[in-house]
């Protein structure tokens, strides 16, 4: 997972995308019909536990973590565009001779849809 053009390493299991979509649903009274209406989506969730293995790489992350403005969030083979974090939790060592660090963070996606890495064009 990269972001901003840093490289996040997820540790494995950690990672957790919520999309979500507005509907109503009207009823019709005096009758068995109901429609369902599309209100559009809401932000995507991007929430995972990434790991630092050099003190270098720690303040890398926490600098482009803790940065304000909205960035690129690019996985493999598809992205999303207008990424903000969420929140960002506190590093923690993963061993005792603090050689490598884990940490909790979450992302926003304002713009919910995917797109493709090598077109461009919106995915679902």
């Amino acid at each position: 997972m990269i972001y901003k053009g840093q490289n996040l390493k997820v540790l494995i299991g950690t990672l957790s995308i919520l999309t979500q979509k507005l509907q109503g649903v009207i009823h019709y009274p005096y009758t068995n019909r109901s429609v369902k209406v599309n209100k559009g989506r809401q932000s995507t969730i991007i929430t995972a536990t990434i790991r630092a293995e050099s003190i270098q790489e720690k303040n890398d992350i926490n600098i482009t973590l803790d940065s304000n403005g909205e960035g690129k969030l690019s996985f493999i083979d598809y992205y999303y565009k207008r990424v903000i974090v969420g929140s960002l939790g506190t590093f923690k060592p993963i061993d005792p001779a603090k050689t490598a660090w884990r940490v909790d963070i979450e992302l926003i996606a304002l713009d919910p849809i995917k797109y493709d890495t090598e077109t461009g064009d919106p995915i679902g």
